[in-house]
């Protein structure tokens, strides 16, 4: 097999090429709401078709074998391209059951392909597989914001449907079944949780904190700007982490519980720089959750049953923080950001109590 057709070169460049044009659509999904003059609920009820497939999806096909896990893969990244064309033409008259199809084409795509990562087992796949994705995370807002800006939706999908094309280009190609087993035990529920915390985060950031920055009239280019803070410091502290090696685990999620937990200060402060400042660290929350606690979760399940565990608790997190969140925000503003995270802060104390019960417990 040649090597630039083998699936270390392959799967990271329809991911980089795949996330460019889905995080455009999903920064842009908002925004298109909100100029068809959609409320907050019905907004952030549209989050709930991002968090669906991951708990749907990943249930269904965590013990799938890698033919058939490829072959998602391969249909998931294909069925984007028409959805994409067809955006281009109808994306006022048919935004709400194209919206639907693209996020569960979407959820489908990424959980596949980690299921895929993971039993191929090939070497540094998975780190550049996330590279691959973080980077277009980090511009992809930013670039979506400036085309719309200047140019406007029909543009800006045309360029989408070119990088979907791209990605349909690089499908994966087939691979021997990875016959390497573990020991397969039930992550402690205290690690997992965290995920929901960090869905929950994401949720209210893209469906509630970025349609209220566009009826407050902030410029389309600003607000793109703004949602490329989140994954540059997400990036930041995932490098950081690389130096950390550490494997006491409470300690992670009582951190990264603690960070999740800033955005309840917008309840007392919601101007735009205050929100870039909330937004710091959560996002380092965000990079902890995922970094460490996932590599707890992976050494105790095989990759089906742990992706099915944190993508399910992220998909979880992600529909409570856009559609609650969109309800609760119609109905008392940023004191609902209060609400919403609170919780966080309250796993976060009882992680730490519950801790130093257990030790004094041994001592004794």
């Amino acid at each position: 097999m040649a090597p630039f057709r083998s699936n270390e070169i392959i799967i990271p460049v329809a991911s980089f090429f795949y996330a460019i044009g889905w995080f455009s659509l999903a920064f842009v999904f908002p925004i298109i709401a909100v100029s068809l003059n959609y409320g907050y609920e019905l907004t952030g009820f549209l989050g709930v078709f991002i968090g669906l497939p991951y708990a749907l999806v990943s249930f269904y096909i965590k013990d799938g074998n890698i033919t058939r896990i490829r072959k998602i893969v391969i249909f998931s990244e294909a069925i984007m391209l028409p959805v994409t064309v067809m955006l281009i033409f109808f994306y006022k008259s048919l935004f709400f059951p194209l919206l639907i199809v693209s996020d569960f084409a979407t959820g489908t795509y990424w959980i596949a392909s980690e299921i895929f990562i993971g039993q191929i087992g090939k070497d540094m796949l998975a780190e550049r597989y996330s590279t691959a994705w973080g980077i277009p995370n980090l511009v992809a807002p930013l670039m979506a914001g400036v085309i719309l800006e200047f140019t406007g939706y029909g543009e800006l999908f045309v360029i989408i449907a070119v990088f979907f094309l791209l990605a349909v280009f690089f499908n994966p190609r087939k691979e021997s079944e990875n016959t390497s087993t573990k020991n397969e035990s039930k992550p402690l529920y205290m690690m997992f949780l965290p995920l929901f915390l960090v869905g929950l985060s994401s949720g209210y950031f893209y469906y509630v904190i970025i349609p209220f920055l566009k009826i407050s009239g902030i410029q389309i280019y600003l607000i793109g700007l703004v949602a490329t803070i989140p994954p540059m410091v997400t990036a930041i502290t995932f490098i950081a982490m690389n130096y950390i090696h550490s494997r006491n685990w409470i300690y992670y999620v009582t951190v990264s519980s603690t960070l999740l937990a800033f955005p309840l200060l917008l309840s007392v402060n919601h101007s735009l720089l205050f929100i870039v400042l909330v937004t710091i660290p959560s996002s380092a929350g965000v990079a902890i959750a995922f970094s460490k606690l996932l590599a707890y979760i992976s050494t105790k399940s095989s990759p089906g049953t742990g992706v099915f565990y944190y993508e399910s608790m992220f998909g979880a997190g992600f529909m409570a923080g856009s559609f609650t969140g969109g309800i609760l925000f119609s109905i008392m503003g940023f004191t609902s950001a209060f609400i919403i995270f609170l919780p966080a802060l309250v796993f976060a104390f009882l992680t730490v109590v519950s801790r130093k019960i257990v030790n004094t417990h041994r001592r004794n």
